[in-house]
């Protein structure tokens, strides 16, 4: 089989996927839950709710109100395949295009004040490779129904090309969303969240990695000032790249955690495509990476009914339920995070700075 053969047999597979994600408006249902999310975009707008694929230079900010159905499995993302029932379908109920800046910031304080001072932070969630706007947005709302953290959550949105073809396209926009990132980021702390921490999907990590280096590039205080924690979701980062990114950086935000797994197909693909043997996402072993204060999650023994394997920590029922026995993002954002992971079914080793965590419910103790 030749390489190219082999090539577009990979992409073939990213491209199989299920529904894609839309936006649809509807009345929220008595029962559902309700995620506001606040948002920012470099993403161009496109003429129905949303945003599309195309680059922007100019950082757009929104807030939604998602309504979430109850009866539903973790992790689970209910699409609805026509008319809207908010009893069994993920909705919009309210977006609200903020003009400029500082309307953002002035009603994202406004819902910070409103809370007690242990409870003025915001999360933000990066969508990855292969999603269009509706896809990330939903995905943070989703995140912020089933993980069990207080604060506001948040979210932001590159312009992926939402396309298993597009992945040239989506590793340069990453590049260029780099000052939007960091812009949003800023505009949090100045709206007064007490502790920002970030999680990263896939490509979304990069961008994560290559903003962070920014910072701390410009002012090293400044980033631990910024951000709390950062956990990244099966990164697609080249590990020496990663290597690179995070020796730049002199402290690495704390908590540092990445999720990998060796069942992640998805970064099988990537790993092709670059022609190289692994991503950060599905590294062999933590030897690579030792020398960094981070701690790795291992999901590869965690059951996932997404075949690909490449979001099993936020898609598994199993691994959300562990995730948040071990308190991974309510540890990140306090003031002073407790040095234990909590019990859970796994077992866990330290080489150098770095520990590893291996998940396994037939584990009876986290030894």
């Amino acid at each position: 089989m030749t390489l190219r053969i082999v090539f577009i047999a990979a992409l073939a597979i990213l491209a199989a996927c299920a529904q894609r994600g839309e936006i649809r408006f509807a009345e929220r249902a008595d029962t559902a839950s309700l995620q506001t999310i606040h948002v920012a975009t470099n993403r161009m707008p496109d003429r129905t709710v949303g945003f599309g694929d195309e680059r922007s230079r100019e950082t757009r900010f929104v807030e939604f109100d998602i309504s979430i159905p109850p009866n539903r499995t973790a992790g689970e993302i209910n699409w609805s395949n026509g008319k809207v029932d908010t009893s069994k379908d993920f909705a919009t109920v309210r977006a609200n295009l903020f003009n400029g800046q500082n309307s953002f910031e002035r009603s994202l304080r406004a819902r910070l004040l409103k809370r007690a001072p242990s409870e003025r932070h915001v999360v933000v969630y990066v969508h990855g490779f292969n999603n269009n706007f509706s896809e990330g947005l939903y995905r943070a709302a989703q995140i912020a129904e089933d993980f069990t953290f207080t604060g506001e959550m948040a979210h932001f949105s590159w312009p992926s090309a939402g396309s298993a073809f597009g992945y040239a396209y989506d590793r340069d926009s990453v590049l260029a969303a780099r000052n939007n990132f960091e812009n949003f980021i800023d505009a949090i702390e100045r709206a007064g969240a007490s502790e920002i921490l970030i999680i990263g999907h896939s490509v979304g990590s990069s961008l994560v990695m290559e903003t962070l280096r920014s910072i701390a590039l410009g002012n090293q205080s400044k980033l631990g000032e910024l951000v709390s924690g950062v956990l990244l979701i099966s990164p697609d980062i080249d590990i020496d790249v990663f290597f690179e990114q995070a020796s730049r950086i002199e402290k690495l935000p704390q908590p540092f955690g990445i999720v990998v797994s060796d069942r992640d197909r998805a970064l099988r693909v990537s790993a092709l495509i670059t022609g190289q043997p692994n991503r950060l996402g599905n590294i062999e072993g933590v030897h690579e990476i030792a020398e960094f204060e981070v701690t790795v999650f291992n999901l590869s023994n965690i059951p996932d009914s997404d075949r690909l394997g490449h979001f099993t920590a936020a898609t598994s029922p199993m691994a959300i339920e562990m995730l948040n026995n071990m308190s991974v993002l309510n540890e990140a954002l306090q003031s002073e995070p407790s040095t234990s992971t909590g019990i859970v079914p796994g077992v866990a080793f330290t080489l150098q700075r770095t520990t590893e965590i291996i998940l396994d419910p037939v584990q009876d103790v986290l030894k």
